[in-house]
């Protein structure tokens, strides 16, 4: 019966790891500091009101100004849309080919 203890010693020179705190730059601001414009309004807001669209693979799309003021909304831009793809298809087809 062996009573004798073995102890193991690593021959890898000692690499002390820097901390988290010592890498990642601080944010000194207080977190109570509201950085948002006076004119975002959020009190009426939804959380998670789009959620399941964007679950489903919603693209998110900006339109320019000018685009904007003629589409009110994601159903107008879809019937747009839709209707071009449509045009498109019939002039690759040759239904409405201008001769």
């Amino acid at each position: 019966m062996l009573s004798e203890r073995i102890g193991f010693e690593s021959s890898a020179r000692e690499l002390r790891l820097q901390g988290s705190d010592e890498t990642m730059s601080q944010d000194l601001r207080a977190k109570d500091e509201d950085d948002l414009e006076p004119e975002y309004d959020f009190a009426g807001g939804v959380r998670g009101k789009h959620f399941a669209a964007y679950a489903k693979g919603t693209n998110v799309v900006f339109l320019d100004p000018d685009i904007a003021a003629v589409f009110k909304g994601s159903a107008a831009v879809n019937n747009a849309l839709r209707l071009l793809l449509t045009l498109a298809r019939e002039q690759v087809h040759g239904k409405h080919r201008v001769q």
